[in-house]
């Protein structure tokens, strides 16, 4: 699809920002290769760092609090919808799962929007797979608030939510923490993440097999058994490529879909 006035393929519309070291992990999958630089996808980005944590607003809204609108991710990810809408973007996305929350907000007020959901380009992902049981590796607002569970309970899909434990270490992995001298993805300490993502993984992986009687090489050598990237930040991070061999990364997909949609406006 074509801008009727400047003539140039319409772009599609990226909202990242939510952490920013995701959407340069999204933007590096969605470029892949080409040969000339005319043939690469177009697409304008919105850097949204300014909506507010969506876990937090989770939190409190499940608390029965009022949220002011610097702490509602809605008011941030309208914005950077309507920057979106500016540049000429009809279909857009957002790099971050736990923003899927308020996706059906945006649905409702931008009715005339293509928006395409990291849920679903995950979910399908899984299912072309045939993926029996997954290792969900997410937020917290993203585990507790269903988002994945009921979508792959829906689609026959066996979900493995992540202990208290292993949640606090994941959390640590994707926000950090200063005051404990805790390095995370969104302080920029990449490295300290994939040590804890990874345990997680293998941690969750060998309780998986014990209760099957097997070894872990077995439960991921019969790819039945898969893990979630459900987070964007996780992906980032996590460089086993053991664990990669049977991930399903949501980053990855979504990145897949959309540089299918911006080439195919490229040819109409």
């Amino acid at each position: 699809m074509r801008n009727t006035l400047s003539g140039l393929a319409t772009p599609i519309g990226i909202i990242g920002g939510m952490g920013p070291h995701a959407h340069l992990d999204f933007e590096k999958y969605l470029l892949g290769t080409a040969e000339h630089d005319q043939d690469y996808p177009s697409y304008v980005l919105v850097n949204a760092s300014y909506v507010a944590d969506r876990t937090t607003a989770y939190h409190a809204t499940k608390a029965g609090q009022l949220l002011s609108q610097a702490d509602n991710p809605l008011y941030g990810l309208r914005g950077a919808v309507i920057t979106l809408l500016r540049a000429g973007c009809q279909k857009i996305c957002m790099v971050c799962n736990t923003a899927h929350l308020w996706l059906s907000h945006l649905k409702e007020e931008f009715p005339y929007v293509e928006f395409i959901s990291i849920i679903d380009t995950s979910v399908q992902a899984l299912k072309k797979l045939g993926a029996e049981e997954v290792i969900l590796l997410a937020t917290e607002g993203t585990i507790r608030s269903g988002l994945y569970s009921n979508a792959l309970s829906a689609a026959g899909i066996v979900t493995h939510i992540p202990s208290i434990e292993y949640q606090i270490a994941i959390n640590e992995g994707i926000y950090g923490d200063p005051s404990q001298h805790i390095g995370g993805v969104k302080t920029g300490d990449i490295q300290a993440a994939n040590t804890r993502f990874t345990r997680v993984a293998y941690a969750m992986l060998n309780e998986i097999a014990q209760r099957k009687h097997k070894s872990v090489q077995e439960v991921i050598a019969s790819k039945r058994v898969y893990l979630g990237f459900f987070c964007t930040e996780i992906g980032v991070a996590i460089d086993d490529p053991t664990l990669r061999a049977i991930a399903v990364d949501s980053t990855e997909v979504l990145a897949a879909a959309m540089r299918q949609l911006a080439l195919e406006n490229k040819e109409s």
